[in-house]
């Protein structure tokens, strides 16, 4: 499917479509935003990972998202990762380990400072930032973790609070969370421990920032309560913010939940 050409503001400059990794024949690319006035010689970064139900989306779809803070001095990146139509789990890690390598290794080109590299993401981007940020691959090690309306543990996907109904199937092998994993969410056992970032932690994650909607009808925002909670209970940096009327996909998020972010990530990166 073609993606509709994005229109950079005219403060940024974008490099889009750099290669990070080819593998079996799938050139996996990222676009790189920054502002004009940043004469700085080695800024932190933020790498945003797009949603879509780990089987929908682009780079380009959400890059808007980065324009705030690229103006703010970061080298902003968004990358593509292998969808579940091409590879199920755990190959969107992977990808996203890769992209993580690969601006570390050459960030120096791009004024990437590769010991200041945060993470971000929405929905099943926000669950695999959450997965970076658990990880124990310290090649792809990141330090600050921001995660919007993202999944956290899969066998719970359908356990939404009262007054809430989700707007589509979960746990079963043809829904987007089966998709991922390759079967029914219940019984494909071990790839579903490792696609859960719950499983992983062990209080030597970086610092976190987790943000949802009580209203968000398509992920139940009591994924990020027990993320956060088990964060804490293992000595990790946590802040959640449940947004009264925000549902899915930025819906209710605002320019104050940006400045959040930003704000996590000058406190962390800076």
């Amino acid at each position: 499917m073609e993606v509709e050409k994005v229109i950079i503001p005219e403060d940024l400059n974008c490099l889009p479509d750099l290669e990070y990794l080819n593998i079996d024949g799938h050139s996996l690319k990222l676009d790189i935003v920054t502002s004009k006035e940043n004469k700085d010689k080695s800024c932190p970064c933020i790498v945003w990972i797009h949603g879509g139900g780990w089987r929908f989306g682009d780079k380009k779809d959400t890059i808007h998202r980065l324009y705030e803070l690229a103006r703010a001095g970061y080298v902003c990146v968004s990358i593509n990762y292998r969808l579940t139509d091409v590879a199920i789990f755990p190959a969107q890690l992977e990808d996203c380990r890769e992209a993580i390598k690969y601006l570390k290794r050459v960030g120096q080109n791009y004024k990437i400072d590769p010991d200041r590299i945060g993470v971000w993401g929405g929905s099943a981007g926000g669950h695999l930032a959450a997965l970076l940020g658990t990880d124990i691959d310290n090649s792809a090690k990141v330090d600050a973790v921001c995660t919007w309306f993202g999944a956290f543990d899969l066998l719970k996907m359908d356990e939404f609070p009262d007054g809430v109904k989700s707007r589509i199937p979960h746990l079963t092998a043809d829904s987007l969370d089966g998709q991922l994993v390759g079967g029914d969410v219940r019984e494909v056992g071990e790839i579903v421990q490792k696609a859960n970032p719950s499983t992983h932690i062990t209080g030597n994650e970086p610092p976190f920032l987790i943000m949802h909607g009580a209203k968000d009808d398509f992920v139940p925002y009591t994924q990020s309560v027990e993320l956060h909670k088990l964060l804490l209970k293992n000595g990790v940096n946590s802040n959640l913010h449940i947004i009264k009327e925000a549902s899915h996909n930025g819906i209710g998020f605002y320019d104050h939940h940006i400045r959040l972010v930003k704000d996590f990530f000058d406190w962390h990166l800076r």
